[in-house]
């Protein structure tokens, strides 16, 4: 905002790197997890292991934490004043 940003760009900015570091993480995890279901297949009970539904949801609630997470800072950022950003 110093530099002539907006507060809505600042604001997209941080959550959009955020939530590009969550989906990256979402994505490899959710990879990663799909060859070791078999692992955990006995311990299931009225689920599949590789249940579509079960992965989706997991994946929007991680990506609703990661945002809301983000969310916390970059209010913050936005609060503070432009002539102490410069002098930092």
């Amino acid at each position: 905002m110093a530099l002539g940003a907006s507060p809505q760009t600042v604001m997209r900015s941080v959550l959009g790197r955020s939530l590009r570091l969550g989906a990256t993480g979402v994505l490899t995890g959710g990879a990663a997890a799909l060859p070791l279901t078999w692992f955990l297949s006995n311990q299931l009970y009225g689920v599949s292991p590789n249940d579509p539904a079960v992965f989706g949801l997991v994946g929007v609630l991680i990506l609703f934490v990661v945002l809301v997470a983000a969310w916390i800072p970059a209010r913050r950022v936005l609060g503070v004043e432009t002539l102490q950003a410069l002098q930092s």
